[in-house]
């Protein structure tokens, strides 16, 4: 396990592919929904946040080989076995402990952290 509680392959994952809870959302719900092939509307109906921001999203996961577009501006999930079997982790943990998930994609570990704050502690002259 790593500093945020997650095995190290999520974390992994995460930095890697996924910038903001916003594409983390998008991406879960087009592999929920791997039978389909969902058009940006229908995405924004169901993650409600904002069209373009939804649109950048997919197009960051099309960058990175976890999602397609189709024909008709449609879009589906598209990755390998190893990537899926990495995801139903990811969603394990975003439905049970969302925080840590939260944690990965943007804190920092809480020693790393500590280091960094006590690096402006102000200290008595001796």
């Amino acid at each position: 396990m790593s500093d945020f509680g997650l095995a190290e392959e999520v974390r992994q994952f995460l930095a890697a592919n996924i910038a903001s809870v916003e594409q983390l959302e998008v991406l879960l719900l087009l592999r929920a929904g791997q039978d389909t092939a969902w058009t940006l509307h229908e995405i924004y109906q169901r993650v409600m946040t904002n069209v373009s921001s939804i649109e950048q999203s997919l197009d960051k996961l099309c960058g990175h080989g976890l999602v397609e577009q189709g024909g008709e501006g449609k879009y589906r999930f598209s990755a390998s076995p190893d990537v899926e079997r990495v995801l139903e982790q990811v969603a394990t943990a975003y439905k049970e402990m969302p925080t840590r998930i939260l944690s990965a994609l943007y804190g920092t570990p809480s020693s790393e952290l500590q280091t960094f704050a006590d690096a402006f502690k102000i200290r008595k002259p001796q």
